[in-house]
């Protein structure tokens, strides 16, 4: 019975066109993805921060391999890159609890299927500290790296909407 509703399934499925966002980005992007970053002067320090974010996301979300920039099926570099932390909520005693990270950066994709295309993207992640506390680095750059990860979502997320 269970085999039955697979095969069903799968069978709808290819049936109605269905193509995984894989095969979309695939189609946009090829497999091997250069990273690059031009820092910001008005904020050098999410520098590392966002070309760490863009690697992983190439990695582990894009699936693809980063090689150098002569190997490269595409490149995608990130131009205007900024962080931001803003307070949320306070307590009673007027120390802040929640902070909401920001990262926005424009992204300039280069492939065969995208010529220059430039895209703006930003993400955002919210972290709560203890009361009366001092928000530390580690914690920022944490909530920094969530926030560039939901970026790069978006920018994945118009990938496959051009590729489609």
């Amino acid at each position: 019975m269970r085999a039955a509703a697979f095969a069903l399934c799968a069978i709808w499925l290819l049936g109605c066109g269905y193509k995984s966002a894989s095969h979309y980005t695939r189609e946009a992007l090829g497999d091997n993805v250069f990273a690059d970053i031009r820092v910001n002067r008005d904020d050098p320090q999410s520098a590392p921060i966002l070309i760490d974010a863009l690697n992983e996301a190439i990695v582990s979300r894009f699936g693809k391999r980063l090689v150098s920039r002569s190997e490269a099926d595409t490149t995608i570099e990130i131009i205007d890159g900024s962080y931001s932390l803003s307070a949320l909520q306070k307590d009673a005693d007027g120390f802040v609890v929640l902070y909401r990270a920001n990262v926005s950066m424009s992204a300039l994709v280069n492939s065969a299927a995208l010529k220059d295309r430039r895209f703006r993207v930003s993400g955002d992640h919210d972290f709560a500290v203890e009361p009366s506390s001092v928000v530390s680095d580690a914690a920022k750059n944490a909530a920094a790296r969530e926030a560039a990860l939901k970026a790069l979502d978006m920018l994945i997320a118009n990938l496959i909407l051009l590729g489609r």
